[in-house]
């Protein structure tokens, strides 16, 4: 394989996204694991993962960056600044739903998302224990199973047969902060890639949340090319992935609340049945 990833190679991907499985199963039952200061769980999979791919996605000197969740912190602000406005810069989160991963529970996957100038172009998640990868290419969207070296073949989303009435995933803020008023099953898995997955899978009927660019930026290339709109919760209800993510991102170096999502999102197959089920979210 090439040493420097310097552009969206879905073999050479794929491979990476192999060994950062068998990495992330290794640990997967009883995994060492920490408190960050925000407060967050971090495991030692996380870094391992972090380090894997920065071994062929962090090379400044020929102009290939990353910013990912674990390693961020170690960056100066030129390197960032430089980074959000390369031609190449990878956006890394090593295990999103590192919660539900540290305790054995298999909502999570790893994701990875390219930004061009200030674009999400192509993305892809990895979710280890389904052994599913969605991956982007250009204007299609594949999957692959890793373990035994499958074919990659195009991805058909589904969605589900309960419609309106079917289940409904909400992130942490979601949950924490707001209330849904409708009868629908609803599930917190502090997983984006998890939660999307099973949006894509036919399994939920839409979901709503507010996060952090990592936690999203490889799944919101999937979403465009599935034709699943993600939307702000706010009026006009902008498409988020049609945006430069500087204005859908707070990033602001100077804000407590940097890398998060200015609103949060819902999402569903379609816009009907996305807001549909938003008008059921009440903010306490």
């Amino acid at each position: 394989m090439e040493q420097i990833l310097k552009s969206w190679n879905i073999a050479q991907l794929a491979e990476i996204f192999r060994q950062a499985g068998q990495i992330a199963l290794k640990y997967f039952d009883d995994p060492p694991t920490e408190l960050k200061s925000d407060a967050s769980v971090v495991t030692l999979a996380d870094r391992t993962i972090e380090q894997l791919f920065a071994t062929y996605c962090d090379h400044a000197d020929s102009q290939v960056y990353m910013i990912g969740e674990e390693t961020i912190a170690t960056h100066s602000e030129e390197y960032i600044q430089t980074a959000l406005n390369a031609d190449c810069c990878w956006i890394l989160d090593p295990i999103d739903g590192t919660a539900p991963y540290s305790i054995h529970l298999p909502f999570w996957g790893i994701s990875l998302g390219l930004l061009q100038r200030g674009r999400l172009v192509e993305g892809a998640v990895y979710l280890p224990i389904e052994d599913t990868l969605l991956i982007t290419a250009a204007d299609k969207l594949y999957c692959r199973n890793l373990q035994n070296d499958s074919d990659f073949r195009i991805f058909q989303p589904k969605i589900s047969p309960l419609g309106l009435s079917g289940h409904i995933g909400m992130g942490q803020y979601i949950t924490h902060h707001w209330r849904y008023t409708g009868s629908n099953q609803v599930f917190s898995w502090s997983s984006c890639v998890g939660s999307f997955y099973w949006l894509l899978a036919g399994k939920l009927s839409a979901y709503c949340g507010n996060f952090k660019l990592w936690d999203i930026a490889g799944l919101l290339p999937i979403m465009r090319q599935a034709g699943f709109p993600v939307m702000s919760v706010k009026t006009p209800h902008q498409i988020v992935t049609d945006y430069p993510v500087a204005e859908t991102f707070e990033l602001d170096a100077a804000s407590d609340h940097r890398w998060r999502i200015k609103e949060p999102i819902i999402t569903a197959p379609d816009k009907t049945t996305a807001l549909t089920i938003l008008s059921k979210f009440r903010a306490n």
